[in-house]
């Protein structure tokens, strides 16, 4: 079987949710890849809560397994801590760069303790050479045996014994160094910062301009194929060939600052590694900025902090001299990686705005494997496949990956930074692995399907797939234990318990094998638990109301992995339909008045209302006392608010309307829910109110004005409103207030004490009570 590669720079992965009906009957995928990943490099790694490159809500746990560019699981190369390993020796917290010997020890330079580490091939370290520098940025070995070192801040380069005495070799004017190389000739070249110049040293202390750029720094060196030297600099992001004679050949111009490191195969095919989003700024001079004073104090007990003195001692710190331990590794938040190919222009093969390279190595036997660091604050170790694609092999729980050693037996020795530690990345691949995969937030409690994969088991290897559930976010004693492993590739019943959240955990191994399982796509479909609607405020208006109609919820939207498939109604916590924008509905048909009522469903289900009546109990003096007790069902399939009620035919008296919501729609009758909500108890009343009038006792003919007092008598209402006319067919209606100033009673008297009309004109007088209902007579 051949294997292929695998890689996460492009996974969006994760576990999301498919697209489809958000209706609470229908099954709900979760996949592993994500769909609609594209498959074609360059790969934008992104970066998310807990995850790898792509990883959405990424795995919690991943050791020894590789992921590759369309998200295959595979064992990966092994990985063991090399230094400083069970030892109780404390490492630098920064190794910025790595070299081996003809011996074989592994010598490191580290920073914040200027000193070169020996490692020997057993892990054993040693301090090898120390210098009174912060730190040292760049190691090169000669054909000879010669070893240089470069320190900052200081600027220069020294040669270290056999001893390991660092005898001063080069002081260069410029103040920081960023690389070194020695060609098969012995001559060291320089990469200076500030001026961008590139020296030739040949010793004792004399050295010349090889290449002098417009660039402000020269950040990498290598040598290629034909032994002519490669030049990164920044902030221009160039890659420059350099002949015998110094002469710039451009091969490269990026769009980021800064060539962090080049690399070139026997083939004699170019890679070169891009960082950051701007450009690295000049460091500053001394002068052109505040320095840090501190003052020391003897302490309280009368000691002194040092020299034994009484006397306050104020020391002065140049704040410039911390930049060359900075400017290579925080200009940004993107990588780059280009190969070039000879006589062939420059390939994008992966890039991230998330992850910065720091470090290439070509091996015979692994290819090109370069380390990262970046937003994720874990530096990370990825394969280039033959087939370019990439294999993220390792995450690491250090901030970044700041130099990679290819041994002459397939190992790679990986240095990280943040704290300082050496990883061995050995041949062949490991015996087992596990991925336990991100937590599956349904949203609300939820039965599980099946869960189902697609996987490659050469004989010898082996592929187990588990699950867990509960019902908190985090894995606690609540959960359940894992299940056994699952058998049947294309689907098996998931046996955990039902819950809201669900996680899955594949284990892959080998035995007398060179070949790994491999595991494609993992699919588990689950059923979140209906939940019942609600209904609200139901509303019997007065005859002749107007009513609003509340506009349709949106459409649910669809949610990715790690927050489960919330609704819109679930972030609205049940927000009542009557919270939408309304749109006026006007009077109701004649006859007829309105019903209205909120409803809503936590998942967004369609919901179908029934109404129903009946007569009930009043309340208040000289009402009609309820008939039947059960309610009538008057219509179904309501689908939204408001309803008219046609109470042209119902006998007058107290009545009590119910409005019951149900999702049968969407769920089917078996598993649908509803809610109902009744109505206060509202009035049938058809009768117009009594009138009496007469005239006010001593009133006498002639006077000029007309006195008239008016008492109505209602049966069931309260009289509401009265008013007159003085001619009814064609005059306006005017306000007759009650006599007692509030019209609230079934019985309410009026006074009408108006100028007496001229001859032919006709006063009216109208009383309405509260259900509508009017009654006119006309004055005598």
């Amino acid at each position: 079987m051949r294997r292929r590669g695998w890689s996460s720079g492009s996974l969006l992965a994760g576990l999301l949710l498919c697209a489809g009906p958000a209706a609470a009957s229908t099954p709900v995928t979760w996949e592993y890849p994500a769909r609609g990943v594209p498959a074609s490099a360059p790969r934008d790694a992104k970066e998310s809560r807990g995850g790898g490159p792509g990883l959405e809500a990424g795995p919690t746990r991943i050791e020894g397994i590789a992921i590759g560019e369309s998200g295959a699981l595979a064992l990966s190369a092994p990985l063991r801590e090399f230094y400083p390993g069970g030892s109780k020796v404390t490492p630098p917290p920064i190794l910025w760069t790595g070299l081996l010997d003809s011996l074989g020890n592994l010598l490191v330079g580290a920073g914040n303790t200027g000193e070169v580490i020996r490692i020997d091939p057993k892990g054993t370290a040693t301090g090898y050479a120390r210098t009174e520098e912060l730190g040292v940025r760049a190691l090169a070995g000669g054909a000879r045996g010669d070893l240089f070192m470069a320190t900052f801040p200081s600027g220069g380069v020294y040669r270290i014994t056999a001893a390991g005495v660092a005898e001063p070799y080069f002081d260069p004017e410029d103040r920081y160094i960023w690389a070194m190389a020695v060609d098969q000739a012995g001559q060291l070249f320089v990469a200076t910062g500030e001026r961008g110049i590139l020296y030739k040293v040949t010793g004792g202390q004399e050295g010349k301009p090889f290449f002098d750029s417009d660039e402000t720094h020269i950040t990498s060196l290598a040598f290629d194929a034909s032994g002519r030297l490669l030049a990164g600099t920044s902030p221009g992001g160039l890659l420059y060939r350099l002949s015998t004679d110094g002469r710039a050949e451009l091969l490269l111009d990026t769009e980021l600052g800064e060539i962090s490191a080049v690399t070139v195969t026997p083939e004699g095919t170019i890679y070169a590694a891009a960082i950051g989003e701007e450009a690295i700024q000049p460091p500053r001079r001394p002068g052109e900025k505040s320095d840090l004073t501190i003052e020391v104090t003897p302490a309280g007990d009368g000691s002194a902090l040092e020299e034994q003195t009484d006397v306050p001692r104020k020391i002065t710190i140049d704040l410039s001299e911390l930049v060359p331990s900075l400017a290579g590794m925080v200009t940004g938040t993107a990588g780059r990686l280009y190969r070039i190919d000879p006589d062939r222009s420059p390939v994008l093969v992966w890039k991230s705005d998330s992850e910065r390279i720091y470090a290439l190595a070509w091996s015979a036997g692994r290819g090109l494997v370069f380390g990262t660091g970046g937003l994720s604050a874990e530096g990370r170790v990825y394969r280039l496949e033959p087939d370019q694609t990439v294999t993220l092999l390792h995450r690491l729980r250090e901030a970044q990956v700041t130099a990679l050693l290819a041994h002459s037996s397939g190992r790679i020795y990986v240095c990280a930074s943040n704290p300082g530690r050496v990883y061995l990345l050995d041949t062949g691949a490991t015996s087992t692995g596990s991925y336990l995969s991100s937590i599956h937030d349904a949203g609300h409690r939820a039965r599980w399907g099946a869960i189902a994969w697609s996987a490659e088991t050469p004989p010898g290897t082996r592929l187990e797939l588990s699950t867990r559930s509960g019902n908190r976010p985090d894995p606690d004693e609540s959960w359940s234990e894992w299940s056994p492993p699952y058998a049947a590739e294309g689907g098996s019943p998931v046996v955990s318990p039902p819950g809201r959240f669900i996680q899955w955990k594949a284990e892959l191994s080998r035995l007398k094998t060179e070949l790994s399982p491999v595991l494609r796509h993992v699919k588990v479909t689950l059923l979140p638990e209906n939940r019942p609607p609600t209904v609200r405020n139901v509303s019997v208006l007065a005859p002749g109301a107007s009513a609003t109609e509340p506009r349709a919820p949106k459409a649910p939207t669809q949610a990715t992995e790690g927050s489960g498939p919330e609704r819109s109604a679930d972030r609205g916590a049940e927000k009542d339909q009557a919270d939408k924008e309304p749109a006026g509905k006007g009077e109701p048909p004649k006859g007829s008045r309105w019903v209205s009522w909120t409803s809503a469903d936590p998942d967004a289900d369609t919901l179908a209302c029934t109404i129903w009546l009946k007569s009930s109990p009043a309340s208040g003096a000289g009402a009609p006392q309820a008939g039947s007790a059960q309610f009538t069902r008057l219509a179904f399939g309501v689908l939204s608010s408001p309803w008219a009620l046609d109470d042209s035919g119902l006998a007058e008296g107290v009545y009590v309307l119910k409005v019951e919501a149900d999702d049968a729609a969407i769920n089917g009758l078996e598993l649908s829910l509803r809610d109902s909500g009744a109505s206060d108890p509202f009035l049938v009343d058809h009768t117009a109110p009594r009138l009496e009038t007469r005239r006010p006792p001593g009133q006498k003919e002639g006077e000029g004005r007309l006195v008239l007092e008016v008492t109505a008598t209602d049966g069931l209402s309260p009289i509401a409103r009265g008013e007159y006319s003085v001619d009814a067919a064609s005059g306006p209606w005017i306000l007759l207030p009650c006599r007692d100033g509030i019209c609230d009673t079934s019985v309410e008297s009026f006074r009408l004490d108006v100028a007496r009309p001229g001859p032919g004109a006709r006063i009216t007088l109208r009383v309405t009570d509260a259900a509508g209902n009017a009654a006119t007579v006309e004055a005598p």
